[in-house]
C-alpha cells in the first residue's frame, strides 16, 4: 500500500530524495505534494508500531521513530478438523511471528499468511462447547478481543421406530377336483 509523509526539509523535488527505508526496508518515493512537507510512499510489507524512518535528501540522512503499520484486526473465527483458522487484517508477511491467544493462553504452533492464520491449540479448547476469546499479536501490537461463538449444535433427530412388517396374507389355496376315473369300456360278451 502507499501512505502519505508529512515532515520537513524532505526537497524540492522527488529527484532530491536518494533513499527512503521504514525499519530497514526500501521504500519508494512515489510523488510529492508539497515541495520539502509532504511525499507519498510506496510501504514495503511489515509489522510493528514506531518503527524508524530513514530518508536521505542531499546527502544527509535523518532517522526518526514516527511510522507504524496497522495493528492485526480478526474478522472471523472458525474451528474444523483440530485447527482454529483465524481470518483478519495486517498479520504480516508469510515468515512472521504472530502470537495466539485463546481464553488467556497463547499458541505459537501455527502457520500464516498476511489475512489468515491456522492455529492448532490443545483439544481442550477445541472440545469447549462455548464462546472463546481470541487475540492476536503481530510484532507488539494486539488485537481487539475477538468472541468466537461457536454455531449451534443441532437437536438430535429422534430415530423412528421401525414399523413392524405386515403379517403375511394367505390366499386360499385353490383346490382341484379330481379328475373323473376313466369308465372301463365294456368288454364284449364271448362269442359261442
Amino acid at each position: 500500500g502507499t501512505t502519505t509523509i508529512i515532515g520537513d526539509n524532505m526537497g524540492a523535488t522527488v529527484s532530491r530524495i536518494q533513499a527512503f527505508s521504514i525499519a530497514g526496508k526500501k521504500a519508494t518515493v512515489r510523488s510529492m505534494q508539497q515541495p520539502f512537507k509532504v511525499i507519498t510512499v510506496t510501504l514495503p510489507e511489515g509489522v510493528g508500531a514506531d518503527l524508524p524512518v530513514n530518508i536521505t535528501v542531499d546527502g544527509r540522512t535523518t532517522i526518526s521513530n514516527i511510522f507504524s503499520y496497522y495493528a492485526p484486526e480478526i474478522m472471523n473465527v472458525k474451528i474444523s478438523n483440530g485447527s482454529m483458522i483465524i481470518s483478519g487484517f495486517n498479520f504480516g508477511p508469510v515468515g512472521t511471528t504472530v502470537s495466539i491467544t485463546v481464553n488467556g493462553s497463547a499458541y505459537n504452533s501455527l502457520t500464516q499468511e498476511n489475512a489468515t492464520i491456522t492455529c492448532y491449540p490443545s483439544s481442550s479448547f477445541l472440545d469447549i462447547i462455548g464462546r472463546l476469546q481470541v487475540i492476536v499479536t503481530v510484532a507488539g501490537q494486539t488485537s481487539p478481543s475477538f468472541t468466537y461463538v461457536p454455531p449451534p449444535v443441532p437437536a438430535p433427530t429422534p430415530t423412528p421406530e421401525p414399523m413392524p412388517a405386515p403379517a403375511p396374507t394367505l390366499e386360499p389355496t385353490p383346490t382341484l377336483d379330481p379328475m373323473p376315473e376313466p369308465t372301463p369300456a365294456p368288454t364284449p360278451a364271448p362269442t359261442p
